[in-house]
């Protein structure tokens, strides 16, 4: 346990320092100044203005464009509770030595916690300055560097027709096959080369606009995936930095990964398989922890290799079961001197069926909202479900005993 803490310690400086370096670099590179968490407010300035000289009629900086007022708040309840609830997280507590180093602990982590989520729009302003200013409107043949490069490698695709030109038919972008085979774009190979020039191209995609070897902004198609990765290389640091930047990203999983499989391994060797049987041997529950382990680590890869893109909401919705389920428990527990057992039993089996109904609803039915709240933000529902359900059960049964009620006071002194 205490190892693992060391090592998710070591992870997150590396996390911060690769994560809020190029970032503070490319503030300083547009504003002169090396704060990017105040100054991107003065990115979406520019931003307005390049997104009227070129007509780009979303406003980046107009808020709640496809989300609601009450699915905005409500994520965002289910992200910050669920982060108090998630077991993996939990657990780091158990190296601190009392009360008050958890606290302190808990303080410094918010601290680096705020630094690195009041980054993370910042990434997002600065670069959308970078691409507009730099990037869209310019001819194709004069596009930085850094694009080039990043189009190469797949996370930055431009439509402009006049990148086919010259190309064989067989090797064609993943959009323009696709284009191909829906009709928009025609192509007829008129001298018998097998490659592509732009006046054997037809259909509704071959506009003026299009063919004019200036990149427009519909025409560019951005990778999530780009943005971090892509800012050392825009402001112009060394490529050493850029591959910090990446292991900055494998240090978060790896400190996430491995903070989930010894929750997951204890889980299965000491709540499950040692409350069945309780005269297992040590080296037994070591041996169904190793397995389990091995097993998590190799179902967890094999999902990874499949790439689906339903991994973030899976992450999300895991945040919102931990709100529905854990969180109400957990302060009520600390908080609430009547909150017992049975009360906290039914509490999170009623806010994970509320959770899980909510899945259910939003897979049968993505169109079904509550206040336009749907997705991982119906776990609010859940939430406030446990919360009622356990205060409710706890009233209609007897409290806890006087050394249990003695406990949780002493939890609350420092």
């Amino acid at each position: 346990m205490r190892a693992i803490t060391w090592t998710q310690v070591a992870q997150a400086i590396v996390i911060v320092v690769t994560y809020l370096t190029p970032a503070a670099l490319l503030s300083l590179k547009d504003t002169g100044i090396v704060l990017p968490q105040v100054m991107y407010g003065a990115a979406f300035d520019v931003i307005a203005e390049l997104e009227r000289a070129q007509r780009i009629a979303t406003s980046y900086a107009e808020p709640f464009n496809d989300w609601s007022v009450w699915q905005y708040l409500a994520l965002a309840t289910c992200l910050m509770c669920g982060t108090a609830g998630l077991p993996h997280i939990l657990v780091r507590f158990y190296t601190t030595p009392s009360v008050v180093h958890a606290r302190r602990s808990v303080g410094w982590a918010l601290l680096f916690i705020v630094l690195v989520y009041l980054t993370i729009p910042a990434y997002a302003a600065f670069s959308r300055w970078e691409i507009l200013a730099h990037v869209v409107g310019r001819p194709m043949r004069a596009l930085p560097q850094w694009a080039v490069n990043w189009g190469n490698a797949g996370l930055l695709s431009i439509t402009d027709l006049t990148t086919l030109e010259g190309r064989r038919v067989a090797e064609l972008p993943a959009w323009a096959a696709v284009a191909l085979e829906s009709g928009a774009l025609q192509f007829a190979d008129a001298n018998g080369d097998g490659r592509v020039q732009l006046n054997e191209l037809s259909g509704r995609m071959v506009t003026p606009s299009a063919t004019d070897g200036i990149l427009q902004y519909s025409e560019l198609k951005i990778s999530p995936d780009l943005v971090v990765v892509s800012t050392p290389e825009i402001v112009g640091l060394p490529g050493a930095v850029a591959a910090l930047v990446i292991a900055g990203g494998l240090a978060a999983a790896l400190s996430t990964a491995d903070g989930l499989l010894i929750v997951i391994t204890s889980s299965v060797a000491l709540d499950i398989y040692q409350s069945l049987n309780r005269r297992a041997a040590v080296r037994t529950l070591l041996s169904i922890g190793r397995i389990t382990l091995f097993l998590s680590a190799a179902l967890a890869a094999v999902t990874a290799l499949r790439q689906l893109g339903i991994i973030v909401e899976l992450v999300a919705w895991a945040f919102s079961i931990a709100a529905a389920t854990m969180f109400p428990v957990l302060t009520l527990g600390i908080f609430w001197r009547r909150a017992n057992r049975q009360g906290a039993i039914a509490g999170m089996i009623v806010g994970l069926f509320a959770v899980v109904g909510a899945i259910l609803v939003n897979w049968l039915s993505p169109a079904t909202t509550i206040l336009g709240i749907s997705g991982p933000a119906t776990g609010i529902f859940g939430m406030v479900a446990s919360f009622i359900t356990t205060v409710v059960v706890s009233w209609l049964t007897p409290p806890p005993s006087p050394a249990t009620q003695t406990l949780i006071d002493a939890l609350r002194r420092p």
